[in-house]
């Protein structure tokens, strides 16, 4: 049910004109949510004033700081998911207090449970996201999971994902049962 458009910039047109290209499809809508597309944040300079850009910021990777504040001017405010990237934002650069905000994507910590080994059935665990080392630290998930085993929690893991690193946390997982 969504339109999933895809410009991929074909080696016959220069930069300027693949950027030109997304602004024109950038243009057809009101509000830009833009999730680190570094042409995404060079088109915001040609399209329309009325169309609200908005960078959001998952990580304070350099590149993704670098990333969301170009076209500074171009966007009306930087949201952060997370206060981590949004404390490194205005660390690393001159944005102002008005200029980024924090809505946080976590879910809210709840009462906490009985401990696991008194619980009458297995902790659930569910891990949903893509399965890569590099960007989310997935090879750690089992060696967590194995320290609960270790303290006797009674837990049941399902993933919901794929990516490079599936088989190799499939086999870390593995090793323990």
């Amino acid at each position: 049910g969504y339109e999933v458009l895809t410009l991929p910039r074909r080696s016959w047109l220069t930069r300027a004109r693949h950027c030109h290209e997304v602004a024109g499809c950038l243009s057809r809508f009101d509000v830009l949510l833009i999730n680190d597309a570094p042409i995404a944040m060079a088109a915001l300079s040609a399209i329309p004033p009325h169309v609200i850009a908005i960078p959001v910021l998952h990580t304070a990777l350099p590149s993704m700081l670098g990333n969301a504040t170009a076209a500074y001017g171009q966007w009306q405010r930087i949201v952060t998911v997370a206060p981590g990237p949004l404390a490194a934002l205005r660390k690393a650069t001159q944005i102002q207090l008005q200029q980024a905000v924090c809505i946080p994507n976590g879910v809210p910590m709840q009462a906490p449970r009985i401990e696991a080994s008194h619980a009458a059935t297995p902790l659930s665990v569910l891990y949903v996201g893509r399965l890569e080392q590099a960007q989310k630290n997935v090879l750690a998930i089992p060696a967590i999971l194995r320290l609960a085993i270790d303290q006797g929690v009674d837990l049941l893991l399902e993933v919901v994902g794929e990516g490079p690193d599936a088989s190799e946390m499939e086999r870390r997982l593995q090793a323990f049962g």
